[in-house]
């Protein structure tokens, strides 16, 4: 019997962090936002993580582990290809989120006129008599907006729309050798 596809992926990729990944799984089953699946990709052969993934009962869990460690780009492309369509929200190991998250930002992208709205994050955190924001908008960002008024350019993906996968590249560190 197969599952029908739910409304959105929760994507978490991980790599030897088994006392941070249950945090921000549960995160993800707390969601008011109920018709998605969680996809935990494990970057390379981690049995500490697995037991703590093994102890979730919640049909919506899916755990796919790489066969060898290529990092958190290589993790988050299969994580991609793996996901149950139309949404794929990304969430790190390492974080988690408040409970009406999803179901807000499903509800902004629905709303968004564009086809394939992209939904981004900044932190913004007080900072004694200032704030401390990241990421900023650079020169050439903020010079292309006002040169094209019509350019929209996100900055870190947190919501993909249906049908649209990109490849992510990036810098990260590469972890090598067995987990600690």
């Amino acid at each position: 019997m197969s599952r029908q596809a739910p409304l959105l992926t929760a994507l978490i990729c991980t790599c030897c962090s088994p006392d941070r990944v249950g945090t921000a799984v549960q995160s993800v089953l707390a969601q008011t936002l109920e018709d998605l699946e969680i996809l935990v990709i494990v970057d390379g052969p981690d049995e500490s993580t697995l037991n703590v993934l093994g102890r979730f009962d919640d049909p919506r869990l899916r755990v796919s582990v790489l066969p060898s460690r290529g990092g958190v780009r290589q993790a988050r492309n299969a994580g991609l290809d793996l996901a149950l369509d139309p949404w794929v929200a990304f969430l790190d190991d390492d974080d988690g989120w408040p409970p009406s998250k999803l179901e807000r930002r499903l509800a902004a992208a629905r709303e968004s006129p564009h086809r394939y709205p992209i939904l981004a994050s900044r932190f913004v955190a007080p900072e004694g008599q200032s704030e401390f924001i990241w990421p900023l908008l650079s020169e050439a960002v903020r010079g292309a907006r006002r040169s094209s008024p019509g350019l929209t350019v996100h900055l870190a993906s947190s919501l993909l729309p249906p049908g649209l996968r990109v490849g992510i590249a990036g810098v990260f560190p590469r972890r090598s050798g067995p987990c600690a």
